[in-house]
C-alpha cells in the first residue's frame, strides 16, 4: 500500500461498509477507504499527507 516505507502499518481497511482486517500488502487504496493506521505520530502524519495527496 505504499506507507511502509514510512513505518506505518494499515490495520484495517473499511470499504463500503465491508472491513477488512489485515489487508494484503498489495491492496489498492481506493478513494471512499477508510484505514486504521499504526505508528509513531511522526510517521502517521506523513502517512496522511501521502494518502491525501494521492501519492500512494
Amino acid at each position: 500500500m505504499g506507507l511502509a516505507d514510512l513505518d506505518v502499518e494499515v490495520l484495517v481497511v473499511r470499504r463500503r461498509n465491508i472491513r477488512g482486517l489485515d489487508p494484503e500488502p498489495n491492496m489498492t487504496i481506493l478513494p471512499g477507504d477508510v484505514l486504521v493506521l499504526r505508528g509513531v505520530p511522526e510517521a502517521l502524519a506523513s502517512a496522511e499527507n501521502r494518502l491525501l495527496q494521492g501519492g500512494f
